[in-house]
């Protein structure tokens, strides 16, 4: 899934209202600017220029370039200086950092740089007793559609040893680029929304033997609700309410992923979620009888500790039975936050079997709406062939994606996948990012709930689309 994670600062840009893979007329906001490579290029070239001299300085951070103090907000903009071993004691921000044991302190200080995962690169000289630290920060302007917004900024410090200098400033070199745009397929109708009041997030959407529709959705701080529906847009409760927060195991449900998959059994009905991060995360199982009141929590599936999955986050599944067999594709994100596809599945539902050593679905090429990673799958059968909606991630920066749109693959087998040529959905007018799409079909088409963050939380939209 892509996780609404807590960040230290968000980025809004301008947008304008176009569509399609030509170039985008020159009258646009986003226009005449260049694509993201030649704005890169033209972004090195002017840092290089910056510090170009006698006084630049080519040093790499401390202890191999491990980031300290992270999430520290105020720094995410800013160069502290550090002139003794009693500062770093008695500040209690500082209490991660560790000067190197042959530090001289007479001659040397510590240069705290706070680094926000959008800038590019760091380029240091010392002129006239001054720290000067020029940082290249590409920024996209994103048009298709609508509105649309920049990126979340996670904020780490980067520690360097550098001779003393009197003071120390930060410089920043915006480096503004042009996001590709593409069309979409036509099959899904306008937006409709936000369907859920309030904050909420990750729909979890199974159709009901009385023709109607229930939903567990995640609300504030992970808290996890249910809802009904007879048309799938009027929803009763219409919001997070306490009568519907789930108990897992006699305690209120929290700590689940943004993305839960909900399987109808018999006798209830099945919870697959993710949890953790790192080697920690994990798909856990929980069972319920009403879809309210939750137990048997058991984890089913965890991060293999080699080949592709090693040192990755599981943070997304969904579970689909079909010919008496069960099968979990599960999303896979690693530190870069590019996320890959795996497969598993199971004749029971709790011991699950990998199916093969690699994922089953990777990022596109360069410049295609997939390119930086997918996520939040949900998959469905009809007609002979799974169908898969994901998360496509493409646009970015690095360790930093632009935007997203709702993208469609099909699979005989659920290994090997042929993606759409085209996006199958952008987020809603006036929204930033959408994600976590989830799929009922029906005889004339299927209908879409994802999530959307706008007006400042995540809220739940829904589609109706076409074959």
């Amino acid at each position: 899934m892509f996780r609404w994670t807590c960040c230290v600062a968000f980025l809004v840009l301008l947008a304008g209202c176009s569509s399609g893979e030509e170039a985008i007329p020159s009258t646009s906001i986003c226009g005449g600017l260049p694509l993201r490579d030649e704005a890169l290029t033209d972004l090195d070239q002017v840092l290089a220029a910056a510090v170009a001299g006698p006084g630049e300085l080519a040093i790499e951070p401390v202890q191999d370039g491990q980031f300290y103090g992270v999430y520290r907000e105020p720094w995410t903009d800013e160069v502290r200086l550090v002139a003794s071993q009693e500062e770093l004691d008695r500040d209690q921000s500082l209490r991660d950092i560790v000067a190197p044991d042959s530090m001289d302190w007479d001659r040397e200080m510590l240069a705290l740089v706070g680094e926000g995962q959008s800038h590019r690169w760091y380029r240091m000289r010392i002129a006239e007793g001054t720290l000067e630290v020029h940082v290249g920060r590409p920024t996209a302007c994103v048009e298709a559609g609508g509105i649309r917004a920049g990126f979340f900024v996670w904020s780490y410090t980067r520690v360097y040893r550098i001779p003393k200098v009197d003071q120390a400033r930060l410089v920043v070199h915006e480096g503004l680029f042009r996001m590709p745009t593409f069309e979409t397929l036509g099959a899904c109708g306008e937006p409709e929304g936000p369907v859920v009041n309030g904050w909420s997030d990750s729909p979890a959407v199974v159709s009901t033997p009385e023709g109607g529709f229930r939903m567990w959705f995640t609300g504030h701080s992970n808290w996890m609700f249910d809802t009904s529906s007879r048309d799938g847009i009027n929803w009763t409760p219409d919001g997070a309410e306490e009568a519907h927060r789930l108990s897992f195991s006699g305690q209120p449900s929290s700590g689940a992923s943004s993305k839960p998959s909900v399987l109808p059994r018999p006798n209830g009905y099945w919870m697959f979620y993710a949890t953790g991060f790192g080697s920690t995360s994990a798909i856990r199982r929980i069972v319920s009888a009403d879809g309210l009141d939750w137990k048997d929590e058991t984890v089913v599936l965890e991060p293999a500790r080699n080949g592709w999955e090693d040192g990755m986050t599981i943070d997304s599944v969904s579970v689909l039975e079909h010919e008496g067999r069960f099968f979990l594709w599960y999303g896979m994100t690693d530190s870069a936050h590019v996320g890959r596809l795996g497969l598993a599945t199971s004749d029971d539902g709790l011991s699950w079997t990998r199916v093969g050593s690699a994922p089953v679905l990777e990022p596109g090429p360069r410049g295609t709406f997939d390119e930086q990673g997918i996520s939040t799958p949900t998959v469905a059968f009809r007609d002979g062939h799974f169908v898969l909606w994901y998360t496509a991630i493409y646009g970015g920066v690095e360790r930093v994606p632009s935007n997203s749109v709702l993208a469609m693959a099909t699979s005989h087998d659920g290994v090997k996948w042929t993606r759409a040529t085209h996006p199958l959905l952008f987020q809603p007018i006036g929204g930033f990012w959408v994600t976590n799409p989830n799929a009922v079909v029906e005889d004339d088409g299927y209908r879409l709930w994802y999530s959307s963050w706008i007006n400042g939380q995540p809220a739940i939209f829904h589609s109706r689309c076409s074959w």
